[in-house]
């Protein structure tokens, strides 16, 4: 039997579409919006607070706090700035 990814446990900005793995597009935003913010070196607390004046919401449409930013750079790569 062949195991299954569900929708919880997804890498964040990406669905499940009939056994296909997709892009999510509201996902994709906010994790644009993140690198964007962290490239302005902006702090995961700061980074969070923006999202959540903006109006986004993760996953499970609760507030954005440091600790979910902090866990998708550990999960992703924490964005860098560009060299001079």
């Amino acid at each position: 039997m062949t195991a299954r990814i569900t929708w919880p446990t997804m890498r964040y900005g990406y669905k499940i579409v009939d056994d296909e793995i997709l892009p999510e597009p509201t996902e994709q935003h906010i994790l644009r919006e993140i690198t964007r913010l962290t490239k302005a070196n902006k702090s995961s607390g700061e980074i969070a607070e923006t999202l959540n004046t903006s109006g986004y919401r993760t996953r499970n449409w609760t507030l954005w706090t440091g600790s979910h930013i902090r866990n998708l750079w550990h999960r992703r790569g924490k964005p860098t700035t560009s060299p001079p």
